[in-house]
């Protein structure tokens, strides 16, 4: 760094500050909730006030990334449907621990939301651990009120009862009365309750972490169990469907052209970057190939969702040469310092897809047009579309940032 200038750490705080911006804004994610997903969540919302659930908490802090946001989802749901449940775990002694704690962390949000409390001993109770995993679901799923019977818990006068005299447990006499049975888990639990359980007239169902999803899409795929959420993309899912339902909005057409307008191009660029290779060198090299890609890639990305495919093609053919008679020529004629080529490629390509945006974005071209957002909901008149006129706008918008940019940079550079 030249002497006098910006001091380091105040660089890094101005990066800091940059990349911790997207934390302060809500950024919607496209996603459609797996099938899995939607049984999971419809099964739970079937539950009426008053019913009975068997939750199986086997998971610690390992997982609680995934696990956490699972059990916390599933809570949530239960408490606002005023649905019994019964806490257990068989898999880690640390699994009870860590399933309480979101059980306060969940009745605090209630509180704060001014809602009561989920009152222990009367709504929900804690059948507390059992080693042995296999042997415990199974002794469970053989006689429930044998396998929790010495377990004892503070009824509301801090009285301590045998837990089957508390409201939530009182009308259990085996397993099958249960409403719905979920295991939360990051362990093999699922297999045992699959084996011993699944066969015991009682709906079944899992939150998995991500690395169990493939086995546990068997069990779901052979009917073995209602759904199952697994792994972040399951919360995701979950929370999406409590704040919209089932029928949220999937990746639309427009998505689909976006994806084939980059590979088109790309592929277009690439080929091109070769052919200029041929023609100047008497031979392509993978290098070019590369750098033609990257060039297809810059060039399209402001014109992925508008153009139509044969002129993303078209976008890729051409973005090459100029891209390269900056990389090869103009670097050496103006001896300015582009080592790796970022502004001959990334600079140049950027700005001719920008502008050529107007061109392709053209519906009489088979582009969807440029939407108008200032307006709700946003649309655009074909019609009215003109390519010199959207041409020009996106020349002004490539001019204000280059001048944006350059001027920012200069005054970075010279302080």
């Amino acid at each position: 760094m030249k002497k006098g200038g910006i001091p380091k750490f105040v660089i890094y705080a101005l990066l800091i500050a940059c990349c911790s911006i997207p934390l302060f804004f809500k950024i919607p994610i496209p996603n459609k909730p797996s099938d899995p997903s939607v049984d999971f969540y419809k099964t739970l919302s079937a539950l009426k006030e008053g019913d009975v659930v068997l939750l199986g908490s086997d998971w610690t802090g390992s997982t609680r990334g995934e696990s956490k946001g699972h059990m916390k989802a599933i809570l949530r749901t239960l408490m606002r449907k005023n649905v019994k449940f019964v806490i257990w775990s068989s898999a880690d002694p640390q699994a009870p621990r860590a399933a309480l704690d979101v059980i306060a962390e969940v009745n605090a949000e209630r509180v704060a939301n001014k809602e009561e409390k989920y009152q222990r001993w009367t709504q929900w109770v804690s059948a507390g651990y059992y080693p042995n995993a296999d042997v415990a679901i199974n002794a469970v799923a053989q006689d429930v009120r044998t396998a929790f019977g010495s377990r004892r818990e503070n009824d509301t006068q801090g009285v301590q009862q045998q837990v089957f005299k508390s409201p939530v447990l009182e009308k259990i006499k085996s397993v099958s009365d249960f409403d719905l049975v979920i295991d939360c888990t990051a362990s093999k639990t699922t297999d045992f309750h699959v084996q011993f359980i699944s066969a015991k007239n009682v709906p079944l169902m899992f939150a998995v972490t991500g690395v169990m999803v493939p086995e546990t899409q068997v069990f779901y795929n052979s009917k073995q169990i209602k759904g199952f959420i697994g792994g972040l993309k399951g919360v995701f899912d979950m929370e999406q469907m409590m704040e919209k339902g089932v029928n949220v909005k999937d990746a639309n057409g427009v998505t689909a052209v976006a994806f084939i307008n980059t590979f088109v191009a790309t592929a277009a660029a690439a080929v091109s970057w070769a052919i200029v290779e041929q023609l100047h060198h008497g031979k392509p090299s993978m290098l070019g190939a590369a750098t033609g890609a990257v060039a297809g890639l810059v060039a399209i990305t402001p014109a992925s969702g508008l153009g139509a495919p044969m002129t993303s093609i078209v976008l890729g053919l051409v973005v090459s040469p100029i891209c390269y008679l900056f990389v090869s020529t103009v670097k050496n004629k103006l001896k300015y310092d582009d080592t790796l080529d970022v502004f001959g490629v990334h600079g140049v390509g950027g700005i001719v897809g920008a502008i050529a945006t107007g061109i392709v974005a053209a519906p009489s071209l088979g582009g969807q047009g440029v939407f108008d957002y200032t307006v709700f909901p946003a649309g655009f008149d074909a019609d009215s579309y003109s390519i010199g006129t959207q041409v020009m706008t996106q020349i002004k918008a490539v001019v204000f940032t280059v001048l944006f940019s350059g001027i920012g940079s200069a005054i970075l550079f010279f302080i």
